[in-house]
């Protein structure tokens, strides 16, 4: 006897799925006929094939079926999924980002279409028809500028404020609206269509079917019994529509502007590669940051995500935020009015006077004074004034000097200008990732040395000073002892080092002297030579006498200038420490010099003792060189956390926020005088004149600031004639 299993294992056998639907009962009552036809114990032939037209009317009939069954069970589904296949539209970030005018400002248009490309034109900051969380602590960022001393009309104005309120109108608008649920009567005027139609594919029945009742244009005859569904979804698709719009405004916006912001920052700033990138490289290096931050932002989910990630668009240094927080301090006080001018007056420590309330008050204001405002210069007065004087690099004697007059009167917003200054320079630093590095601020007359985000040195040192001089080639005025702002790389150190002693200097200070004192040279130790380059020089020999001290960190330069070691001590004792040539004089140079080779894995007490006790120049070479930041910060914040206000000795700051006038800049360079100091063949220090004539110092006087030449007696002699003439 047959099997009915045969049915079910033939390639033509109804699938499953359709057997479950009915047609299973309809082919099992087939087969059982044709049983009782043939009898039992005889081989029958098996039934003929279903034929084409059959098997189709059967896939037909499954699909029209199925196609119901998500009318009346999940409609909604069903309909989103082909209400977002039938807009057939391109993303809405890619049509705006193509228009060859947006409706809202970009200004990285081309940059904007390039990164959501690359993120299949889904948004980051925008979703679900509103801000999300990260798009809100984005606004919240750009609204905040003012607080990082930015203009936040660069990130934040009433044309980026109105596109989100209107998302959020648009949105509003189309929540008000009811979801397209065709009632029971619609239901079956759609399901009635669906047996007109010869499809097999369920979707493409349930598709067909809406996209006639909704979209057709006239609509068919039947439709009119869903007009009320169709309008219904036509003003929902309008609002749609329109909120996508807004949504890619919103979204492309907000994204050009939180770039702008981070390009503001520190993510535009190249400084650290010291201007040996092309143009072409810098734009690649931006690029490149801005790319990693749009992938940082689509990973960012939970708040502590977005606020770490808000944390990075600023300076890495560790001084930031604690500025970030004493400009909201030092805001505050400005706009509670600042602080009265006090006229100074004269009282010391136990007497009384009627404005010492007025002072304490003041130093209250700025956070220096905690206690009673009477009249009493007491205890609590004079460590506040000593507290202020610390933070401001005055002498702390808790007395009232001019000094401390002139400091505590300079007005509250000039202080916060100061600070919103100090935030810019910081974003122009060229400190940039460095993970360990020295660093030196010249207001502050300390060097630092950082590593992996830990101050591990800091120490006093001496810079440059700030004496003018009238640039002959340029009528200009100039610094030229000015240490350089500048970033090095340290690649070695010299023990017992010479000195070779600059050009300008040898003139200037070291034959004045030899003038005056024949054997000035011999008692400091100062020789002449000649250099690689075949050039005479003087230098100064290894000594406890040596400018250099026992040790110079060496980081070559067109500047001439490095880090060492000094004899003269009492300079450190000093709050401004501004004596140098242009080379930075270092406090603790062996504590120094022991730090740098021990990280670089090369101290050994023993043997760099041995080395300075041969008195002899040697350099050690470090196997990984060393940043080196010369910066310029006039305000710091130290361990306590209060703002110092330090000495704007080159008048950097003071320049920029209030440029000077070109005609202050401009000077008339003294005439080229007539006598130059110089060094004989015999090393002695001579005068020389226009003609090359060597005359001795005694017969050179001064009148008037003008060298004059006393005429030569018998006694002189006849001179010395022309001869090789030093440095």
């Amino acid at each position: 006897m047959g099997s009915p299993l045969r049915l079910t294992t033939s390639p033509l056998a109804p699938r499953p799925e359709l057997w479950r639907r009915g047609l299973g009962p309809l082919l099992g009552a087939w087969a059982l006929g044709l049983l009782l036809l043939t009898g039992c114990g005889e081989d029958e032939p098996p039934p003929p094939p279903l034929s084409e037209e059959e098997l189709h009317a059967l896939r037909v009939q499954e699909a029209k079926e199925r196609a119901r069954r998500w009318l009346r069970d999940a409609f909604e589904e069903h309909f989103l999924v082909w209400e977002q296949e039938e807009a057939g539209l391109e993303p809405p970030l890619r049509r705006l980002l193509t228009l060859e005018d947006p409706p809202l400002r970009l200004r990285r248009k081309l940059f904007l279409a390039y990164v959501y490309a690359g993120r299949g034109w889904q948004p980051v900051l925008v979703r679900e028809q509103a801000l999300s969380a990260l798009g809100e602590a984005v606004v919240a960022r750009l609204r905040a500028a003012g607080d990082h001393a930015l203009d936040v009309s660069r990130y934040w104005d009433d044309a980026i404020a109105g596109r989100v309120e209107e998302l959020a109108a648009w949105r509003a608008m189309a929540a008000s609206l009811p979801d397209v649920q065709p009632t029971s009567a619609e239901r079956r005027a759609l399901a009635r269509h669906m047996v007109e139609l010869d499809l097999e594919d369920p979707k493409a029945w349930f598709n067909a079917t809406v996209h006639a009742a909704f979209v057709e244009e006239p609509a068919p005859v039947w439709a009119s019994e869903l007009e009320e569904l169709r309008t219904l979804w036509r003003t929902r698709r309008a609002l749609l529509l329109e909120v996508q719009a807004a949504e890619a405004v919103v979204e492309a916006a907000l994204m050009d502007r939180l770039l702008h912001y981070a390009f503001d920052q520190r993510h535009g700033n190249v400084a650290m590669f010291g201007g040996d990138v092309s143009e072409q490289q810098r734009l690649a290096i931006i690029a490149d940051r801005l790319l990693g931050l749009v992938g940082s932002l689509g990973a960012a989910e939970t708040p502590e995500d977005i606020a770490a990630l808000l944390a990075t668009l600023q300076p890495p240094h560790p001084q930031v935020p604690l500025l970030l927080r004493e400009r909201a301090r030092y805001a505050a006080i400005v706009d509670a009015g600042g602080w009265e001018r006090i006229a100074t007056f004269q009282a010391t420590f136990g007497t009384r006077h009627p404005r010492i309330a007025a002072l304490k008050e003041r130093l209250q204001i700025e956070g220096y004074y905690e206690g009673e405002l009477d009249d009493r210069f007491d205890e609590s007065l004079r460590a506040a004034i000593r507290w202020y004087q610390r933070t401001h690099q005055l002498d702390e004697t808790g007395a009232l000097s001019p000094p401390f007059w002139a400091s505590l009167n300079v007005p509250a917003d000039q202080r916060l200008q100061q600070i919103d200054l100090t935030l810019q320079r910081w974003r122009e630093s060229r400190i940039g990732d460095d993970t360990y590095y020295v660093f030196v601020n010249i207001p502050d007359f300390h060097a630092e040395v950082w590593r992996d985000g830990v101050r591990e040195m800091r120490f006093r040192v001496v810079v440059g000073n700030n004496r003018r001089e009238c640039d002959r080639r340029t009528g200009r005025w100039v610094l030229p002892n000015a240490t350089p702002l500048r970033s090095f790389r340290m690649s070695y150190v010299v023990l017992n080092p010479f000195w070779n002693i600059p050009r300008r200097l040898v003139e200037n200070l070291l034959l004045p002297e030899l003038a005056r004192n024949p054997n000035y040279f011999e008692q400091q130790g100062y020789e002449r030579f000649i250099n690689e380059a075949g050039q005479e020089m003087v230098r100064q020999r290894p000594g406890p006498t040596n400018a250099l001290g026992m040790v110079k960190f060496m980081f070559p330069n067109d500047h001439n200038v490095y880090m060492h070691d000094t004899p003269q001590r009492q300079y450190f004792r000093n709050p401004i420490r501004a004596f140098s040539s242009g080379c930075v004089r270092v406090e603790q140079p062996l504590a120094f010099l022991r730090y740098l080779l021990e990280k670089d894995g090369q101290w050994d007490e023993a043997r760099i003792q041995r080395l300075f006790d041969r008195g002899e120049e040697v350099s050690v070479t470090f196997r990984r060189s060393i940043p080196v930041h010369f910066e310029y910060y006039v305000v710091r914040v130290d361990d306590d956390g209060m703002a110092n206000f330090l000495a704007d000795i080159y008048r950097f700051d003071r320049n920029r926020m209030a440029p000077p006038d070109d005609r202050e800049l401009v000077c008339t360079p003294p005439p080229q005088p007539t006598l130059r100091l110089v060094l004989d063949a015999d090393g002695r220090a001579v005068y020389r004149d226009e003609q090359g004539n060597l005359i001795p110092p005694d017969r050179v006087t001064q009148r008037g600031g003008q060298l004059r030449v006393r005429p030569a007696t018998d006694e002189d002699g006849q001179g010395s004639p022309p001869g090789d003439v030093g440095p």
